[in-house]
This record gives C-alpha cells, sequence and structure tokens, in this order.
C-alpha cells in the first residue's frame, strides 16, 4: 500500500489532491494535514512515501516544515514535492532545494505533472529504501560474519551462496579469490573466470580511476561506500553500488577487502526520469512566459496592423492598377500580411488563438501537405511516403495542423541543405499506455494519431534538444530562421491536446513523433470560399473603438460598401447614443477592450435595451475569446483584427441576413 501526505491549510485543496491521486495511483491511501504542525506529526507517525507540501500557510510555510522534515532522521530521506500559487523564481527554487524539496508544482495543478512526479517520487523512495535497507542489513552482517568467518567456513560459503547481492573478497594483492554466484549472474562471467583477476579488469579506462582512488584507502579506512560502471562479459554497463570493508587479521595487518555490490539500475532509470521531468516542468515554465508576453502584446500590435492594411486597402481602391505606387502599396500590404502571419504565430505559440477545430482526416492532410511542399524540396532530398490506410480522424484546426507537418518538413530540409539525404514521413494509429505517459508532462493515456518526421541530416547536440522548442532558439545562420517554428509547433500540439518528441544524434539525423490524440467522429469537410464582388448593403452601423484611427477606418470602408456609420470612441459615449435613439442602428460593431467598459460589457448592456440588434465583436485579442461565440456573450459574431475588407464586408452582411459565419 502506498502512502501520500498531503500538507495544505485549505481544506478544498486536500479533497482535490486526495481525488485526483486516489483516481491515478493503485492502492494509495491519502493522509491529510491542515497544518505544518499537524503534518510534521503524521510525517513522523506515519511515514508516507511522498510529502505534498504547499508553500503558502500560517504559523509555519513550507520552507520551514521542509527543513524540520529534512532534519529529522525519522523522515529526512521521504520525497517532499512543494505546490505553490505563487510565481516560481529561481530563487524560491534556489531555497526549496536549499531547505531540502525534491520538486516544484504550480498551481492550478497540470494532473498529469502530479501523478508523474509522484510516480517518479514513489520509485526513487522504494529503490532508496530497498538500497538502504540491504546496507544496513549488509553492514550489521559484515560485523557479525567477520568473527564468525574465522570460526566457520561453512556459515560464510552459505552467506556467499544465499545471499542476493553480489560479493567478492580481494587479498593484499587487490586479486578477486572469492566471488559469489550473484554477482557472477550480474557479471555473466563464470566463478573461475573471475577469481585471480583485478578490479581493474572489469571497468573501462574512465572507472579505473574510481577503483585506483578507493583501493589506496583500503589501509586508512575501514569502510568505503560509492558508485561505479562495472563492465558485463557482454560487454554492457552495470551501475553498482560497493560497501566495502577492510579485512585485517588479530594483529591488525590488511589482509583485504570484502565488498557488497548492487545493482542500481533501477535507481539510475528513476532518477534519469525525475531529471527529464525537471527539464520538462522547466520548458513549461518557459512557454507560459513568452505566452503571457506574446498575449500582452498581441492586442496594441494588432490594432497598429489593422490600421496599417486596412488604409493600405484604401489606398489601393484609389490607384491606377498600373502605377508603380500602385505596385509599391501592394508589397506594403503583402509585408503587412507577414507582419499578421507573426502575430498568429505568437498567439499559437501562448495557446490564445482562437482557430476553431473539426474531426479531420489526418491522412488526406499529410499528403497534402507532402504535396504542396515537394516543389520546395531540392531534388538532392528525396520523400518518402508511409502513410496507413485505416483513416485517423482527430479533432483540429487544419491550417494549424498543416502548420506543424510544414514546420518539421522545413526543418528537416534545412538539415540536409548541403549533403542532401532522406526526408521521410510516417503516419500510424499508436496507443499509449500509462506508464508511456508518465514520461511527458504533456501526454495522457489513449489511442493517437503518430506522426513521424524524419532526416538523415546534421542532427542536434544533445546540450541543444532541450532548447530546440524555446522561442527565438534556433542553430540557423542569421537570415535563415526566426526560431519560432519548433516554438510554434509546441505551442499548436500542446493546444490539441497531444504531445511531441524529439531523438536526435549529430551526424545521423533527427525523428520527431507527433502524438494527436483520435476522435470517433467523422472528417468533415469545408466548404470552397467563394470568389466575387465585395457584399454591400445600406444598413445604419454603430462603431466603438478607443483608438480613433481605427474608427475612421472602419467608417471610410463602410461608407463605400453603401453603410451609414455613426462612429464613437468611448463605449460609454456609444451606450447613451444607442439608449436614446435605439431603432436608429441596425448593428454594433465594437472593439472587446475598451477603457470604462469592455466590448463585451457593452454589447450586454444594448441587448438590455434592445435583444434583437445583432452585434459583431473585434479584438486583437483576449483571454475570455476562444472559438465561436457562445451563451455567455452577448454577441452575434467574433472579428479577429486585423480583418481584411473582403473578410469585414461578408461578417457583416452574414449577420445582418441573419447567416452562419
Amino acid at each position: 500500500m502506498t502512502k501520500i501526505l498531503a500538507i495544505d491549510d485549505r481544506q478544498d485543496n486536500l479533497i482535490i489532491l486526495s481525488a485526483i491521486l486516489k483516481n491515478s495511483i493503485a492502492n494509495c491511501t491519502i493522509i491529510t494535514a491542515q497544518s505544518g504542525i499537524e503534518g510534521l506529526k503524521k510525517a513522523e507517525q506515519e511515514l508516507p512515501d511522498t510529502i505534498l507540501l504547499d508553500i503558502i500557510m500560517p504559523q509555519m510555510d513550507g520552507y520551514e516544515v521542509c527543513a524540520k522534515l529534512k532534519a529529522n532522521k525519522a523522515t529526512s530521506h521521504i520525497p517532499v514535492i512543494m505546490i505553490t500559487a505563487i510565481k516560481t523564481e529561481s530563487t524560491d527554487i534556489t531555497k526549496g532545494l536549499d531547505t531540502g524539496a525534491d520538486a516544484f508544482l504550480g498551481k492550478p495543478i497540470d494532473e498529469s505533472v502530479l501523478i508523474a512526479q509522484v510516480n517518479t517520487a514513489i520509485r526513487i523512495k522504494k529503490a532508496e529504501d530497498k538500497l538502504r535497507d540491504q546496507q544496513g542489513l549488509l553492514e550489521t552482517l559484515i560485523q557479525e560474519r567477520t568473527s564468525e568467518l574465522r570460526q566457520s567456513e561453512k556459515k560464510y560459503r552459505t552467506l556467499l551462496e544465499t545471499t542476493s547481492q553480489g560479493c567478492w573478497q580481494i587479498n593484499p594483492e587487490r586479486k578477486i579469490i572469492e566471488v559469489n554466484p550473484a554477482l557472477c549472474k550480474m557479471l555473466v562471467y563464470s566463478r573461475q573466470e573471475m577469481l585471480g583477476k583485478t578490479a581493474l579488469d572489469f571497468v573501462d579506462d574512465e572507472n579505473k580511476k574510481i577503483f585506483i582512488e578507493q583501493s589506496a584507502k583500503i589501509s586508512s579506512t575501514k569502510h568505503r561506500s560509492y558508485e561505479i560502471f562495472l563492465k558485463k562479459k557482454t560487454g554492457e554497463d552495470l551501475p553498482a553500488h560497493f560497501n566495502a570493508t577492510t579485512i585485517r587479521d588479530e594483529s591488525g595487518n590488511i589482509q583485504g577487502a570484502f565488498a557488497f555490490i548492487s545493482d542500481i539500475t533501477e535507481l539510475k532509470r528513476a532518477e534519469k526520469e525525475k531529471e527529464e521531468l525537471r527539464h520538462q516542468l522547466i520548458q513549461a515554465q518557459k512557454m507560459e512566459a513568452i505566452g503571457t508576453l506574446a498575449g500582452g502584446i498581441a492586442h496594441d500590435f494588432n490594432n497598429i496592423l489593422s490600421s496599417v492594411l486596412g488604409y493600405t486597402e484604401l489606398a489601393l481602391f484609389d490607384v491606377d492598377k498600373k502605377t508603380v505606387l500602385h505596385d509599391n502599396l501592394t508589397e506594403a500590404l503583402v509585408a503587412g500580411n507577414r507582419a499578421k502571419e507573426l502575430v498568429k504565430q505568437l498567439l499559437t505559440l501562448s495557446r490564445h488563438d482562437t482557430s476553431e477545430t473539426r474531426p479531420l482526416g489526418i491522412n488526406s492532410l499529410v499528403k497534402e501537405a507532402l504535396k504542396m511542399l515537394r516543389s520546395t524540396i531540392p531534388t538532392s532530398i528525396e520523400i518518402k511516403e508511409n502513410i496507413c490506410n485505416e483513416q485517423l480522424v482527430i479533432q483540429a484546426d487544419p491550417t494549424r495542423i498543416n502548420q506543424v507537418i510544414v514546420n518539421l518538413a522545413v526543418n528537416a530540409k534545412h538539415a540536409m541543405s548541403d549533403t542532401g539525404g532522406v526526408l521521410a514521413v510516417d503516419v500510424r494509429p499508436v496507443t499509449v499506455d500509462k506508464n508511456t505517459a508518465n514520461k511527458y508532462t504533456d501526454a495522457a493515456p489513449g489511442d493517437y494519431a503518430r506522426i513521424t518526421v524524419s532526416d538523415t541530416g546534421t542532427g542536434i547536440e544533445e546540450k541543444n534538444l532541450y532548447k530546440i522548442f524555446d522561442p527565438y532558439f534556433t542553430t540557423k545562420e542569421k537570415g535563415k530562421g526566426t526560431g519560432l517554428g519548433l516554438s510554434v509547433v509546441h505551442g499548436i500540439i500542446k493546444h490539441h491536446k497531444g504531445y511531441i518528441t524529439v531523438k536526435s544524434e549529430p551526424g545521423k539525423g533527427t525523428t520527431f513523433n507527433v502524438f494527436l490524440p483520435l476522435t470517433r467522429q467523422h472528417s468533415e469537410k469545408l466548404p470552397p470560399e467563394s470568389a466575387g464582388p465585395l457584399p454591400k448593403g445600406t444598413e445604419r452601423i454603430l462603431v466603438v473603438d478607443d483608438e480613433l484611427m481605427i474608427t475612421d477606418l472602419l467608417q471610410q470602408i463602410l461608407e463605400r460598401l453603401g453603410y451609414t456609420v455613426t462612429a464613437l470612441v468611448s463605449s460609454i459615449d456609444a451606450l447613451e447614443a444607442f439608449r436614446s435613439s435605439p431603432d436608429a442602428f441596425d448593428l454594433v460593431i465594437t472593439d472587446m477592450t475598451m477603457p470604462k467598459m469592455s466590448g463585451d460589457m457593452l454589447a450586454g448592456e444594448i441587448k438590455k435595451i434592445r435583444p434583437d440588434i445583432p452585434v459583431i465583436l473585434c479584438t486583437g485579442f483576449s483571454d475570455k475569446i476562444n472559438g465561436r461565440p457562445g451563451p455567455e456573450f452577448q454577441i452575434n459574431e467574433f472579428l479577429m483584427k486585423p480583418a481584411n475588407t473582403a473578410k469585414l464586408a461578408k461578417t457583416i452582411r452574414n449577420v445582418l441576413d441573419g447567416k452562419s459565419c
């Protein structure tokens, strides 16, 4: 039975933690405490396998509790995971580590990260408990057996033959004079193959230094405890823990040394998993930080772009297409649209984009993306497709998923630009079990479509693998990339509740595996957009935006389309104007972010006066908006800034005509 102690001064937090842990960890008992003092007492009484500790508590905060836990011999070995609702700075992490904390989690708690951290802590504790128990037992056995060995060779032989721990004994010349079956099994050598050899015969050059240093201590230290990598007969490495004791005769002369040798492969694996989870947590924190920054600048930047693109379009309406001025304005419009796409990438990175998802057949989308890419990839690079026949359907935004495939393929192209090679794309269904999901912070057990994009290019150095999803990190030459590609890929995949893994080796290429959850729904096809003249009208429109440039721009565009426009830069003034003449308008177009009264609040007040008035809400960015209008918004349609004239005209006409956009 696994025991977990949760310490938090809030009962509701303890209830949530208990529910999550009991639902995800089998045979789990949750012990709770609502103060640091109560937690210290229960920790010593119950000796749990892991402790979840809130930092902010009255009387005694989490740092003090952690320090007392680690200072208490009875509880010092128990892993402590600190939980905080405040922004975690590096100084906070350092302070927690100084008090002995093993990991950090932020609130609100990501369930997958919590369970992964707890499982890792439990595995490490069990491995350490086993090693501690074995070491304590072995120390006792060594002390007891040293005197008995002089009296009974039979007892000594029984110990060697029956213990599950590896054992060997060396003489004063450092040669092995005894070895037990357990060690022979560990190293895949027979007893005769090991006798007469030295410890140096079972290590590589790097680990020989450790044995030489430890051998030099035989005469000066009675006990030695250290880790080393032994070499099996098969050539494989065996991580081992040595607990060695110097053997002396009654006169104090050194007779050699005896060592118990433990296989610590599982402990090393658990430590590696813990380190990987730590890197994933740091990565998640970096992405959250850049996401906050991206969201913060998006609103203002999109207002600026709306003016630039809108006034450029207006100018193009009045300029002869055969003039140099028309060409220059067209280039300015192209540049503005590039900036618009860059903002979209930033919003995707921050997971604040308003993309719509639908059931999508990933097989055909990947094929179409590769078909489009063939013309941009040089002939020195061979493209190999291996797409399964089974139709795989995911809930996704086709534009965003296409962006993932294109970015990964372009990344592979750059890796092979000098030497050529093979770009391989594989699509197939996979089932991710609980154990595999626990290794990744964004993963959950279930059925996925796995998209594998691999290349035979230059590869990525290990020191850079943890940085490749960082915004603006790039190994490309200056001018050959923004460093946003893989960051955007990471953001899109996480937004779609999937995850991505990467394997790479310098000189041998790179493999990305994208996992996207499968859905049981049937894939849909979007109708093609119809081309034609801009839809116009004669209705009366109230336009509200706190930016004068935007209201002037919208007024000019809408009047060109035939509408009668009243433009105001204050939501309060707009409400008063509507209240005084509610029947003077057929449509309201309002910005979302405005001082004193936001666009959604204005829409709500207007609807109270006249429920049938249609409202279009415009925004460059808002946390409140994610997708299509819902019952919580008193509006008929969202319009993301910057919107071109065609999109604006179509949206207005559809709303006025009662059509869905």
